[in-house]
This record gives C-alpha cells, structure tokens and sequence, in this order.
C-alpha cells in the first residue's frame, strides 16, 4: 500500500478546458508555454487593463509527464509573444515523489525566450533575463537532506552581458549519521563572466571563451556536528580572474581565517603539539599573456598560524591558449621556480614533542642536521646541504630552494626523463638553496 508521504506518479493532464472569459493575457501564456504544458488556475483578475497585468490565484503549470508546480498567486504584467515583462510568483510548491521544493517568493523581470533556427536545438544563448529573485527556498529530498537559501538573484543573463548571481544565508543539513551535520554560509556572490555564451560553448562541446573578468566572493562558511560543534570555518574568500582580449592577464586569491577544530584523526595530533585549533590564511597572484604564452605564479602563500609559511612561485613559457583549452600540455616549458618555508613554531613543537627519554632538543636537531649531511653529501647540493642543515639546527627560520635551469626544460622532457641523480637535477634544473 501506498504511504502517506509518498506522492502517485505523475500523470498526463486532461485536455485543457479554457474559460470562455479567460484574459488575453492568460491565453497568451499558454501559447508561451507551448502544448506541452498544462495552466489551471482557480481565479484570474485584470489588474491594469491597459497593460494587460493579470493576477491568478491558485495556479498550477504541469509539464507533460511531470510533477505540478503550484502557486499561490501569479501575478504577471508585460506579457508578449516572445516573453514578459515582470512575473512575482508566491508560495510556490514542487513534490517529485518524496522530494519537496518551496519558495516563499520568485520575482522575474525582463524575460525574453528567442526561437531557434529551423532544425537547430535551443542553447543557453537564446534566453535572455534582466533579474530573477527569490525568497525563502527550502529542498527536502527523501533522505532526509535539506537546502536552505534565504534570498538569491541571477541578473544581467544574457549574450554579451555580464551575470551577477548572488545569494544569502545559505544551509545544508546532511543525511543523519555523517560526521558532517550541517554546512552553513553566509553570503556567495559571483559577477563578470558571460554565462550565456559560456553554457552555449560548452553545451556545444567547444571550448569556453578565454577573455573576461570573473569575481567571486565569499563569506562566512562553517561545518558543524550534530552536536552543534564547529568542525571548520572559512571568514572569507575573495577571487578575481581579468583576462583582457589583448595584452596581460592577472589573477588574485585572498582566503582569510580558516579554522580547523579537533576532529578525530587529527585531534591526537593537535593535543600533542599544543593546538586548540588550527588557522591558516592563503594568498596567491598570478600573470598570463596569451600572446607570448608566458604564466607565472608570482606567489603562492599559505600561512598557518604559530605554524609556518610555504610559499611557492613559478614561471612557465609554452601556454598557448588553443593548447590550454584542448588540454594540450606538451609545449609546457619551465622556466623558474622556488619553494620557500618560514618555520612560525612547529619545528620547535615536534621536537619538544619528540624529546623523551632523555634526549634534548639540541640534540634531536643535531641528530637530523647530520642525517641531512649524509643524505645531501654530494658536492652539486652544497648550497641545498648547507642551507637544511642550519634551519634544522635553528641557525636560520627561513630556508628557500630555487629552479633556475640554464635553459626552459619542457615538463613532458621532466615526467618522462626524471633527474637520474642529484648531479644531474642540479645540471639541467640549476638547484640551489638558501637559509636565513
């Protein structure tokens, strides 16, 4: 027998029975619907005459072979053959057997849904929006999940334009019994790209415009247990991508104050170090000129907090665009490289960690300092040697190694013939090191 949660299969409608004083308006709806959708409503009113505004009561459009979706009320006010003007839509409601989606409020403004060609299927870029709002969404999926987005926007859709989509108080509540209860965010919002143009590429299956900025932004992002606890946290993350049809591009990333609390495997760990929690900020800026094929990540920075600093940059010639997009890597050719670390506590703590049974830290450092002098003895790695050996014995908080190749060696040349030796790396690739 059938439960009381469980929705029937969706039927087809019955043949649409039109009121014989139906508005213009509605009619005009149900040809933008096109024959495959069915319109029902209980009540219609002409709000304004002279523009033809129609405001219907307990309205209802049922795809054929799919589930209703339900409103409350629908107003709607510009309607055309080739689109509308405005559209505000309240308490919205959508059940696909146990699957349920309602939305307090959809507000929809400056729509226009342009035919294809005969013979051609319909793309992204044939649509075209000036706002979409939403208020009070809430997904419920049959295991017990849940989405939340308090406010949402999409606006500026359309070929040639820039989208902006924008929503607020985001949650997600997980299916019971993951370590992960809930996932919470406060505001994500991205602007810039042409979305319309970029669907139809990839829909196409060609590859997605290179030009254009892109900027992302967000928020306040936490992981809680059932229990309420904060397992993680993000304070925010700003990214920008400016790649103009000539001449240089730049990207930068910024990602400030992400927690990690104890979880299990890692909160032994953490106890033993001396960590109520972890932070880390991240940084990194890089450059691209598609004419030359230059990239170079200028810095790369992730700081951990009473941790340490691992910074990493590099150069690289051979990116050609055409090649990047059909994921073309063969021309890759590096140029320069360093990895640079700054010890901020955690050095100190694992040895103090490590220091049982009688034996110090000085000690523990001359220990490895020597096994680093016999695994780096050989004389191309001096300056490497040198520089591992006075960071370990706390001589220097700094230590940097460097690639600076006497000419660009093409990555596919490294993947396929490695350094045989360490004579070798320090020939083709010019290794060295530095400590302060």
């Amino acid at each position: 027998a059938q439960g009381p949660s469980q929705t029937p299969p969706p039927t087809a409608p019955a043949p649409q029975v039109i009121p014989a004083d139906e508005p213009a308006t509605v009619g005009m709806l149900r040809r933008l619907l096109g024959a495959e959708a069915f319109l029902a409503y209980e009540g219609a009113e002409v709000t304004d005459p002279a523009r033809g505004a129609v405001r219907l009561t307990g309205a209802s459009i049922t795809p054929r072979g799919k589930p209703p979706l339900r409103m409350a009320s629908l107003t709607l006010d510009g309607l055309r053959a080739d689109g509308l003007g405005e559209a505000d839509a309240r308490g919205i409601t959508f059940q696909d057997g146990q699957a349920r989606l309602t939305i307090d409020r959809l507000q929809l403004t400056g729509l226009t849904l342009r035919n294809p060609a005969a013979g051609q299927p319909r793309t992204p870029d044939l649509v075209s929006l000036d706002s979409l709002r939403l208020e009070g969404m809430v997904m419920r999926q049959a295991n017990n999940t849940e989405f939340r987005i308090g406010q949402a926007a999409l606006e500026d859709y359309g070929t040639g334009r820039q989208t902006r989509l924008a929503m607020n108080r985001l949650a997600m509540k997980l299916k019971p019994g993951e370590a992960v209860a809930d996932v919470t965010l406060a505001r994500l919002e991205l602007r810039g790209l042409d979305v319309a143009t970029i669907a139809t590429a990839m829909a196409a299956g060609n590859p997605a415009p290179a030009t254009g900025r892109l900027a992302l932004e967000l928020d306040t992002l936490a992981a809680t247990n059932a229990s309420g606890g904060v397992l993680a946290s993000l304070e925010s993350l700003r990214m920008v991508s400016d790649q103009p049809a000539t001449g240089q591009g730049v990207g930068t990333l910024a990602m400030r104050t992400l927690r990690l609390n104890p979880i299990p495997g890692l909160d032994t760990w953490m106890r033993q170090l001396g960590y109520a929690s972890l932070l880390f900020d991240l940084t990194a800026d890089s450059r691209y000129d598609p004419e030359t094929g230059r990239l170079a990540l200028t810095s790369l920075s992730l700081v951990g907090r009473e941790i340490g600093t691992i910074a990493l940059a590099f150069g690289l010639d051979g990116a050609q665009m055409a090649a990047m997009q059909r994921q073309d890597y063969s021309g890759l050719r590096l140029i320069t490289a360093g990895l640079r670390f700054i010890d901020q506590g955690i050095f100190s703590r694992v040895l103090r960690q490590q220091a049982t049974g009688g034996t110090t830290e000085a000690q523990l450092r001359e220990q490895y300092a020597n096994l680093a002098g016999g695994a780096l003895a050989q004389p191309a790695l001096t300056s490497l040697r040198e520089a591992v050996q006075r960071f370990i014995r706390g001589q220097a908080r700094e230590v940097e190694i460097t690639l600076n190749p006497p000419q660009p060696v093409p990555l596919l040349e490294l993947q396929q013939r490695p350094p045989t030796s360490p004579m070798d790396a320090a020939q083709r690739l010019g290794l060295g090191a530095t400590a302060r």
